[in-house]
């Protein structure tokens, strides 16, 4: 499966299929404090009239600075800390267990993501590239291997945190380099 991002933030966007067909949609508005992503996946349209897309939220991630940042989904709430803890080299792993009983990780690159089984097979279940990556002209692409479509809501969920978490360190690494450059 192939879905492109519609901008470069994964917490304000429209993810669609090859055929350019909104699948997922994120928002995220902007207010101080906590800020929540909302998390929709469309919903098919009964109305032959209406061709607008309606979209169902199937999840929020509300992100916390200093303490873990919530996932809510399913009518249940979870810390990320207990969910998707971080490990690895300076928390570049984030490790989950699917609904298949299977523990999967997510691999956070300076650039990229990619999904794995945590069984280390090191076999690529999703990678994303972000838009402009090693010469492509179209936008942020999401590839998702059909061996976890039994489960691609929740990929897309986590994938929108662990990409979220991987671009604020791109910027924390890239605003120290400045500093030092600059010292």
């Amino acid at each position: 499966m192939h879905f492109v991002l519609s901008t470069s933030s994964v917490r304000n966007t429209i993810m669609t299929n090859e055929q350019g067909q909104a699948v997922y949609m994120t928002n995220t508005p902007s207010k101080m404090g906590s800020r929540t992503t909302t998390v929709s996946k469309i919903r098919p349209n009964e109305k032959k009239s209406d061709m607008r897309d309606e979209f169902d939220s199937i999840a929020e991630i509300e992100w916390h600075f200093f303490a873990s940042s919530i996932f809510r989904m399913n009518g249940k709430e979870v810390r990320t800390k207990d969910f998707i803890p971080s490990g690895g080299l300076q928390g570049r792993r984030r490790t989950f267990t699917g609904p298949d009983g299977k523990s999967y990780k997510w691999v956070l690159n300076f650039t990229s993501v990619s999904l794995e089984l945590a069984d280390g097979s090191q076999k690529n279940l999703a990678s994303f590239q972000r838009a402009g990556a090693f010469g492509q002209k179209s936008g942020a692409v999401l590839e998702v291997s059909p061996l976890v479509a039994h489960m691609l809501d929740l990929v897309i969920i986590t994938f929108i945190y662990v990409e979220k978490l991987r671009r604020d360190k791109e910027t924390a690494t890239r605003n120290a380099a400045i500093s030092a450059a600059v010292s």
